[in-house]
């Protein structure tokens, strides 16, 4: 008996002393961001003293990352969980990034259960795992925006969440940044803004349901989701909004009701007809956002300047206008109008109203292209030289596949995050097809068998080709725009399945 508890008591000092090595980088990671940004957590109180527990986990900024996981480290010593007493979840994507594959290789029993993108089938499995979790009185880890957004407004909120709430009655715990996040480091900058103040949010506890529901309607996760929504957006922006977050537009310093006062060029300038500067990283800052000028609709001409010291600047290399960049932190950043079009100069909006006014101006602009065999009334929109084409395994490619259509299915069960590349190739974005021309043949994506279209990080455009998972990697995102990829093949994939009378699901962008 002694022999027995002198063992059960090293084993306890052991794990306590592996959670203590586990926990030091993130003390380390807290000290830094009081240090630089005055970091606090607001609303401890807020956490329940058990479960069952639904912890919503919201990103605007890729700083908040960290927060998610450093939040379940935090309620790990607060609510004296074991590994047996939680499950958390994380994208798909994620799993690219090697600090996450490393984890999940390591760890395994301790890695997220990962939600692929667009996939129903996997989803309602994982969460499965997370009702039987919450049933036990557990904790579950989610994110239920699934990305992270470019402009700084939130993402549409999935129904995992609500689904989850409503069918065990569990509390939801917000867990949300200020919004000085984005302004810190918004997802189209390089790298974070040493300036700044930085405060994480435990909000109070949310319930949807008072008892569990067996059957759950559209309406009640309607219903549900929208009541989660704008709890999260009180807290992120404040009794304000979003409207107050991002301020009305202004013209000579009067302000301006309404959208719609951007009236583009008649004729966008072809890309070929201006001169791009000589440095890399024409497309690094706003102009990942603004992958098209807002004014005269022309692609990859925004240049945003933003020296270590001085001022920030805009400017279209096309048409000439030029912003001036505005940052207030705790609200939108602004571009005023100072050089360009006379009815435009003096015209002040922010960041977001510039973005919507883009996208309300968008139209495909065909371009001309050699060395390919267009279909008759085909026409190409986009090309790239540099492609790498990665089908997620098992795919009959890896096995000696040589047809023109690449393969619709996945034969098999497969993993997560199993990804693998074929090669590099010239890639062709038409009105037909996404067409890649590699090393030893091509490969015909056909719009009309397309599912699903979305943006991963690293600028990886997404395509779901039936069932079976693509992705194509665009290069750096100082050369090239995911966004812009994405808006495109969105605008095309979506014309082609209303013609087809069917679906195909889009990432928000």
């Amino acid at each position: 008996m002694m022999a027995n508890s002198r063992e059960s008591r090293s084993l306890r000092l052991k794990e306590r002393f592996a959670a203590f090595v586990r926990e030091v980088p993130w003390h380390v990671v807290t000290f830094v961001l009081r240090i630089l940004y005055r970091f606090r957590l607001v609303g401890a109180e807020n956490v329940p003293a058990k479960g069952p527990l639904i912890v919503s986990i919201n990103v605007t900024s890729p700083i908040d990352t960290i927060f998610a996981i450093w939040i379940a480290f935090y309620l790990q010593r607060r609510l004296d969980l074991g590994s047996e007493d939680s499950l958390g979840y994380t994208q798909e994507d994620l799993l690219a990034l090697p600090a996450f594959r490393k984890a999940l290789v390591a760890d395994p029993e301790r890695a997220p259960e990962a939600l692929s993108p667009h996939s129903a089938g996997n989803l309602t499995l994982s969460l499965l795992k997370g009702y039987r979790m919450l049933c036990r009185d557990g904790v579950v880890y989610l994110h239920p925006e699934g990305d992270m957004p470019w402009d700084g407004r939130p993402m549409p909120l999935g129904r995992s969440l609500a689904w989850l709430a409503l069918h065990s009655a569990a509390p939801v715990l917000p867990v949300l940044c200020s919004i000085s996040a984005y302004d810190i480091w918004p997802r189209w900058q390089k790298r974070p803004s040493l300036r700044g103040r930085l405060t994480l949010h435990l909000g109070q506890l949310v319930r949807v349901t008072d008892v569990p529901l067996a059957e759950v309607s559209d309406d009640d996760l309607d219903r549900a989701t929208a009541q989660l929504r704008a709890a999260f957006d009180r807290i992120v922006y404040g009794p304000e909004g979003i409207e107050g977050w991002a301020g009305p537009p202004r013209r000579d310093g009067v302000a301006l009701e309404g959208p719609g006062h951007v009236h583009p060029l008649k004729e966008p300038v072809p890309t070929h007809a201006f001169a791009r500067p000589e440095k890399p990283g024409r497309n690094r800052g706003l102009a990942q956002l603004l992958w098209q000028c807002p004014v005269c609709c022309t692609n990859d001409s925004v240049y945003h300047r933003h020296p270590w010291i001085g001022r920030q600047s805009v400017r279209c290399l096309a048409c000439d206008t030029r912003w001036a960049v505005r940052r207030m932190f705790g609200r939108d950043i602004r571009l005023a109008v100072v050089g360009g079009p006379a009815e435009l100069v003096g015209l002040e909006m922010p960041v977001t109203m510039w973005y919507d006014e883009m996208k309300r101006n968008f139209e495909p602009q065909a371009i001309e292209v050699a060395g390919v065999e267009l279909l008759p009334g085909e026409e190409v929109y986009l090309t790239r030289d540099d492609v790498i084409v990665e089908p997620h395994k098992p795919n009959a490619l890896f096995d000696g596949y040589t047809g023109r259509e690449p393969p619709r299915t996945m034969p098999g069960r497969h993993g997560m995050g199993d990804w693998d590349g074929i090669g590099e190739g010239r890639m062709l974005l038409t009105t037909r097809r996404l067409l890649w021309q590699g090393p030893d043949g091509e490969l015909d994506f056909d719009w009309r068998n397309v599912t699903a279209v979305y943006l991963w990080l690293q600028n990886v455009l997404g395509l779901r080709y039936g069932t079976a998972h693509y992705r194509f990697r665009l290069g750096p995102m100082a050369e090239e725009s995911g966004m812009k990829w994405l808006a495109h093949a969105a605008t095309v994939a979506r014309c082609v399945a209303a013609e087809e009378g069917t679906t195909v699901a889009v990432s928000h962008y």
